[in-house]
């Protein structure tokens, strides 16, 4: 799993890739995991082609402190120019 911070504009974007949203257990799909990130983020965000989350802003301390709580281990979360 990696957690990306990138420049885009004048902001930046958190993507989000190799999430299973399954090990949420209100999650029946990928879009409902979102659905609960945006709202906890206050941001907007989405799913590309290629499965990755996409947020307006740079949000990976907060990313990464709740993959850790859905059972990921640090040592699976690969993180790139990110805050944490």
């Amino acid at each position: 799993m990696t957690i990306a911070v990138e420049p885009f504009r004048r902001s930046h974007k958190t993507l989000v890739k190799g999430l299973d949203h399954k090990r949420v257990p209100v999650c029946e799909s990928a879009k409902d995991l979102l659905k609960i990130w945006k709202k906890k983020l206050s941001c907007n965000g989405h799913i590309d082609d290629e499965g990755q989350y996409v947020f307006q802003g740079d949000h990976s301390r907060t990313v990464y402190e709740w993959v850790v709580k859905m059972g990921y281990s640090p040592d699976q979360i690969l993180t790139a120019g990110t805050s944490t």
